[in-house]
């Protein structure tokens, strides 16, 4: 091959093999386009906000049956409750059984159980493959995800999610949606979640003493702490610009949070166990951003080149961002988890440039 294969300068008569534009691969797309939502995004009808029709729509509608139903709340259980967990499990399934037992009856269920319940089937068949749901149901994925789709949007509707104070609802406003990192810190006083299953919590009794193991709430703790941290790096990116802090004093804390982290929780997650395999790669995901997230607004400076010290860091953190976005799209044991996860990463890469 001759140096001139793959020319760098300008083109000239003296480069004759330069190649033609039309015999590169295809230009990458502005971000503009690579941002957009792929083809798994479910957008939400119009009228889930602005108030519609289908809330006037009989439960019966989109109700399947009693073992269909089933069906998809166990796939509930298996793929999305581990990865985004927004239910205590003993306390839904007895609302579970309620309201099929008042369906039996002739009796409506209560409009907030109603949008729980759908939400949660909705999240299940959307983690579905489409070969699984032709076999179990006998229709498409787009025809079974538009029922549970309307179905979810209609029972929030009537159960005035915009409004709402009863947590029902509000569990199925996030199964339905998905989280949104749009809260900030001061708007709740809500504390994190201790660090145990959800068996061990009660209505009464004494309040459960937190586990030094991996529990049921281990993967929602390790999100959102470092979402708490996302939220700190927000507030800190113009303070930097406004030179109210320093970028070491940024980077520094970003170390330290990494370390604790490690410390906190590497010990209670087993490679050997997928889900605690999941828990460790979406950590190393999320702890890979915090640098990204403050550090990729600086590497295009044409007035002050970002030193090398920092671009190594970045592009290491970048490194490891794909490669365990990759590990959670591609290694079998993960597969059943691959759709939620991959949802959380597309919505917390946006979050990153709010």
């Amino acid at each position: 091959m001759t140096d001139n294969a793959f020319p760098t300068g300008p083109k000239t008569a003296t480069t004759p093999n330069t190649p033609s534009p039309s015999s590169f691969a295809n230009p990458i797309p502005p971000a503009e386009e690579w941002l957009k939502p792929g083809p798994t995004y479910i957008m939400p009808s119009s009228g889930f906000f602005f108030g519609s029709q289908g809330q006037q729509a009989s439960l019966v509608d989109f109700l399947p049956s009693r073992l269909a139903a089933d069906r998809l709340i166990k796939q509930y259980f298996a793929c999305v409750h581990p990865i985004a967990q927004c239910l205590h499990r003993p306390s839904f399934e007895k609302e579970y059984e309620t309201f099929w037992d008042e369906v039996s009856l002739g009796i409506e269920p209560p409009n907030s159980v109603q949008a729980v319940v759908f939400a949660a089937m909705f999240s299940g068949a959307v983690s579905m493959e489409e070969a699984e749901i032709v076999r179990d149901f006998g229709v498409s994925k787009e025809s079974l995800i538009s029922n549970f789709k309307l179905g979810t949007e209609t029972a929030l509707g009537r159960a005035n999610f915009l409004r709402t104070t009863k947590m029902e609802t509000l569990q199925g406003t996030c199964e339905a949606q998905g989280p949104r990192p749009s809260i900030r810190k001061g708007e709740f006083d809500t504390k994190l979640p201790l660090n145990i299953n959800d068996v061990d919590l009660h209505a009464a009794g004494r309040p459960p003493t937190p586990s030094d193991k991996f529990t049921d709430s281990t993967l929602s703790l390790i999100r959102f702490e470092v979402i708490e941290m996302m939220r700190t790096l927000w507030i800190d990116r113009p303070r930097i610009e406004s030179r109210k802090i320093s970028l070491t004093a940024v980077l520094t804390k970003i170390e330290t949070f990494k370390s604790n982290m490690n410390a906190k929780y590497d010990h209670l997650m087993d490679d050997r166990i997928a889900v605690q395999k999941a828990a460790k790669i979406i950590k190393a995901l999320l702890l890979s951003r915090l640098h990204v997230m403050v550090l990729h607004r600086y590497h295009n400076s044409v007035v002050t080149p970002m030193p090398d010290r920092l671009r190594t860091i970045m592009l290491s953190n970048g490194t490891a961002i794909l490669e365990t976005s990759v590990a959670l799209e591609t290694l079998p044991e993960l597969k059943k988890w691959a759709c939620r996860a991959r949802k959380q990463v597309v919505m917390e890469i946006a979050s990153q440039e709010a």
